[in-house]
């Protein structure tokens, strides 16, 4: 049997699996923001974690009580080109908005050093500590990233993931395109964009 961690930033994008998820299984209440349900199988462990990075260390602490085969990110993100409001991306390659350190040896937006060529892949998702809501701001990070979404929380679980090798994804449904008015169209898609991506992560984990 499969054990399966899915983290979540917001109460919808988790409430938008779990109702999905309990469909077909029931769940038991951990507590708040923290669920199990189990399949013939799978063990799912579902954490709402919280909004931003800073968080991340929710995902680390429930990472140290387990045996995991695998953690899926499942929420939403700012679809920065190609893509419309309700799409799904599943991105493997993760940056920090923030991060640069090009100066040093190490590649651009990560902590350790990483063969791009082998690592870099489409879809593009890329983390930053604020909400991105500027059509200038999507066009740096479009240009320095090679990005096709962004979001605040991805690449802080990537990190804990990397550092237990873990494999890690993160399947999002698209709320906005980062531009003006972003922050308006966020919550307007935000429960679209949540059940999407909660059918998409369905399939992928073979449920339908």
């Amino acid at each position: 049997m499969k054990t399966i961690v899915l983290v979540f930033a917001m109460a919808q994008e988790r409430n938008a699996s779990l109702d999905a998820l309990t469909r077909y299984f029931p769940a038991q209440k951990v507590r708040e923001n923290y669920h199990i349900i189990q399949s013939p199988s799978l063990k799912l462990h579902l954490l709402h974690a919280g909004v931003t990075m800073l968080n991340a260390y929710k995902l680390a602490e429930l990472l140290a009580t387990l045996t995991v085969d695998e953690v899926i990110n499942v929420g939403t993100c700012a679809g920065l080109r190609n893509l419309a409001i309700g799409d799904v991306i599943h991105s493997r390659t993760f940056y920090h908005h923030e991060i640069d350190l090009s100066f040093f040896p190490t590649s651009l937006a990560h902590l350790q050093i990483t063969n791009k060529e082998a690592y870099h892949r489409h879809p593009v998702l890329v983390s930053g500590n604020t909400f991105i809501s500027d059509k200038e701001e999507v066009r740096k990070v479009i240009e320095k990233f090679d990005a096709d979404a962004f979001d605040m929380e991805s690449f802080g679980y990537y990190t804990i993931c990397k550092e237990k090798n873990i494999p890690f994804s993160a399947i999002r449904g698209v709320t906005d395109d980062g531009q003006t008015h972003a922050e308006q169209s966020f919550e307007s898609n935000l429960k679209l964009a949540s059940i999407a991506a909660a059918k998409v992560m369905l399939r992928y984990l073979g449920i339908v």
